[in-house]
């Protein structure tokens, strides 16, 4: 979702031609990226949303888009395009942006920092990509679902993000989400623009706050097979 669209606003209903990759990274960039916790450090699983805006600036003289932002995250010494992971529930649909504006993009505070990071030095993406004709014809679930069996990379994404949130006809399901996420290692070579910022990454230390009060009785390394536990039977880590 974008939090405060009015900044570049969504519009756009008079373009006649779809814009390609190539012409939407001509016209749009990221000219911020912002991780505002301090110190800025995510933990496997935590809640990061909260942390995360990026502006994308349209410096041309006419609307861009329609396009996506999505937000990845892979050690410094990893490729962006093949390594990278999804931040789960980090794709934010954001319409048109008219010309010689900005837009502020705001992620949902329950977006997660997914499994399978190195620890230590990694760098956040935020990746612009356009919004195809492919991916609106996704709206239903079942449509999603077969393109997702089917080895589609926008329907594998498309799937993981709905069952992460619980929408487009799915059911919350975490353990389905993460499953979906993990077949599309990497942004992928339609990235229109970028914008990056370094951030430290932990497997241990604190655990997410809203699973923090299952030390009290279990103890760190009990509270995190917990954690596993209740993602392999499909339900939130609450």
């Amino acid at each position: 979702r974008v939090s405060t669209p009015p900044l570049g606003g969504l519009g756009g209903e008079k373009r006649k031609r779809r814009m390609t990759t190539k012409e939407l990274g001509e016209a749009v960039r990221v000219s911020q990226t912002l991780y505002r916790a301090n110190p800025q450090t995510m933990f496997t699983l935590s809640e990061v949303g909260f942390w995360i805006n990026a502006v994308v600036t349209n410096d041309s003289y006419s609307e861009a888009g329609p396009f996506v932002v999505e937000f990845y995250i892979a050690g410094v010494d990893e490729d962006m395009k093949t390594q990278a992971r999804r931040l789960y529930g980090s794709r934010v649909e954001c319409g048109m942006i008219r010309p010689k504006t900005s837009m502020l993009i705001e992620l949902p505070r329950e977006t997660r920092c997914p499994l399978g990071l190195p620890m230590g030095s990694c760098r956040m993406y935020a990746v612009v990509k356009l919004h195809t004709p492919f991916e609106e014809t996704l709206t239903d679930a079942v449509t999603c679902a077969r393109a997702a069996v089917e080895g589609n990379r926008a329907g594998m994404l498309l799937m993981a993000e709905r069952c992460w949130r619980g929408e487009g006809g799915f059911a919350v399901d975490f353990r389905e989400g993460i499953r979906w996420y993990r077949k599309c290692m990497g942004t992928g070579d339609d990235v229109a623009s970028f914008g990056a910022v370094d951030v430290q990454h932990l497997t241990t230390g604190p655990l997410p706050p809203d699973l923090a009060p299952l030390t009290l009785s279990r103890g760190y390394h009990q509270a995190w097979l917990a954690v596993a536990q209740t993602l392999d039977a499909g339900h939130p880590p609450r």
